[in-house]
């Protein structure tokens, strides 16, 4: 059986995008199958056929972040998900194509009466700017810092972002990526850059952090279960560097959250 993708054949605009058809993929070992139903359209998607997106694999590529689809083919070694399951995913790039194989952790199920197009999470560069009220202040014992901020951290996402999944200010939102996720409140604001959402550090994850459900019902992480640190070994000469470095923290070259991105995306419901 055939299917039709988009592949981007050099890095550049719309000349650099060609429609192939060929033969569908088929699942290697602990892969599924999946049709895709709608796939988003975010920054990220605009930035990679021009090559300047963080994470842009090397051309030839099928782009797009995220997709809504239906389990079509298991591969060997799969259980626990059944053909016809609706299902959701962050591959990075390969869901502008009509099937497409991913491993199956990399899927998560989709609440059963939900529509494709509203599934498909909104894609974000993170950003975590520094939260003077949350280390330089009695935050969580002053009442006005609390009402102002919700009562929590909450994630701060341009309005018309915001929009387009459908997502309300005070909104319980799940923000992930294939580092980690965080669940808080959503603050909708024209403020915030579109493309962008901050959450200010530095959050205390024991403190109102209710589970994932994009995570197997495990407790959300703080801000930097978002971020991945890259050491660059040099400067770990000298003996000392790796007794000092907080692991996925500090790390001898800070945490790099300008090129990270993450999806987004409204909670259907609340598990603490």
């Amino acid at each position: 059986m055939r299917h039709t993708r988009i592949v981007v054949t050099h890095y550049g605009g719309a000349d650099a995008l060609r429609v192939v058809e060929e033969d569908r993929p088929e699942p290697k070992r602990d892969e599924v199958r999946v049709r895709v139903m709608a796939a988003g359209g975010s920054l990220p998607d605009l930035m990679a056929p021009q090559g300047i997106a963080p994470e842009t694999p090397q051309v030839p590529f099928t782009p797009g972040w995220d997709l809504v689809g239906i389990v079509d083919r298991l591969g060997e070694g799969v259980s626990g998900i059944e053909p016809g399951q609706t299902v959701t995913a962050m591959p990075i790039s390969g869901a502008y194509a009509e099937y497409v194989c991913l491993p199956q952790s990399k899927l998560v199920p989709v609440p059963s009466g939900l529509d494709a197009a509203e599934a498909v999470s909104l894609v974000l560069n993170y950003i975590t700017p520094h939260g003077k009220w949350n280390i330089h202040s009695t935050y969580k014992d002053n009442l006005r810092m609390l009402t102002l901020s919700r009562g929590m951290d909450p994630i701060w996402i341009n309005d018309k972002d915001a929009e387009r999944i459908g997502l309300n200010d005070n909104d319980w939102v799940e923000v992930y990526n294939d580092n980690g996720v965080v669940v808080t409140r959503a603050a909708v604001s024209a403020r915030v850059q579109a493309g962008t959402c901050l959450y200010y550090h530095a959050v205390e994850r024991t403190i109102y952090i209710p589970k994932s459900q994009v995570r197997g019902r495990r407790r959300a992480g703080g801000h930097n279960s978002l971020t991945r640190t890259r050491i660059n070994p040099v400067e770990l000469a000298g003996g000392y560097g790796q007794f000092t470095y907080g692991f996925n923290y500090w790390g001898p070259i800070g945490i790099f959250t300008r090129d990270t991105y993450v999806a987004v995306r409204k909670m259907e419901k609340l598990e603490w």
